[in-house]
């Protein structure tokens, strides 16, 4: 999933877990945060990160968002995968949404 993001921006944890991995891949930095059943976020492109072992709860700074346009054309964003095992997921599947209730239509 990429998001519209400004550079600089902070990255937040979406749950609680640990980083496992901050730095360099395919010559963008990355960072990973394994959440409590295996299963991972990662984000990129990220300029600075926490540190490899550092414990996060949801809400927490885990990065910041790399200056300059990636592969949102021009546009500077933050891409945002989950994984469980070797299968991405859909992110927005992951987020406490409310349920969708339909509301009679007044006529009148």
């Amino acid at each position: 999933m990429d998001l519209a993001a400004a550079p600089g921006q902070s990255i937040r944890s979406p749950g609680p877990g640990v980083v496992t991995f901050g730095g360099l891949l395919a010559g963008r930095g990355v960072v990973v945060v394994t959440h409590p059943g295996r299963q991972r976020s990662t984000f990129a492109p990220v300029t600075s990160w926490a540190a490899v072992g550092t414990r996060v709860s949801a809400g927490d700074t885990v990065g910041r968002v790399a200056d300059g346009p990636g592969h949102c054309d021009a546009a500077t964003c933050l891409h945002w995968g989950v994984l469980r095992g070797r299968v991405y997921l859909d992110p927005l599947g992951l987020l406490a949404r409310r349920p969708v209730v339909l509301l009679p239509l007044s006529v009148g």
